[in-house]
């Protein structure tokens, strides 16, 4: 319930036509981290040959997006989830494929996504909801439409 309650709050906030990366309501998400989310060291997502290709690809379609996708390899913390890397690797490049291509609600499902990340603990609530909030600016307007 507070996944969907953050949404509502976050989508109703009125975000300006530019293209200019805003600030996310951050403290709204951080009543839900613990210091024990600070426990687990980060150890970001392997670099794989096909992670490789494909952040090529996504680099060539929208850099911007590209470069979100780096940063969320980075942060995630794949040890404390129980799908495998390659399977984990597969949805966050489809997800973000489908933000660089500005597909109807493709942030909301990467929204959702995200939300089952922190579920499972690699990622804290403050990191999803600034990635999702670069995601909605790089998404298009359509990108945000609730299913």
């Amino acid at each position: 319930s507070s996944r969907a309650w953050g949404f509502f709050l976050w989508a109703r906030i009125p975000h300006p036509p530019t293209l200019v990366l805003q600030n996310p309501m951050l403290w709204f998400y951080a009543l839900g981290a613990t210091d024990s989310d600070k426990d687990t060291p980060a150890m970001p997502l392997p670099v794989t040959p096909s992670y490789e290709r494909r952040l090529r690809d996504l680099r060539t379609l929208s850099p911007d997006t590209g470069a979100l996708l780096e940063r969320i390899a980075l942060e995630l913390q794949p040890q404390v989830l129980a799908t495998s890397i390659e399977a984990l690797e597969a949805q966050l490049l489809d997800h973000l494929q489908e933000v660089a291509e500005q597909q109807t609600r493709c942030v909301t499902r990467f929204w959702d996504w995200l939300n089952a990340v922190v579920a499972a603990g690699a990622l804290t609530p403050p990191q999803a909801a600034a990635f999702a909030c670069e995601a909605a600016t790089l998404g298009g307007p359509s990108g945000v439409v609730p299913e």
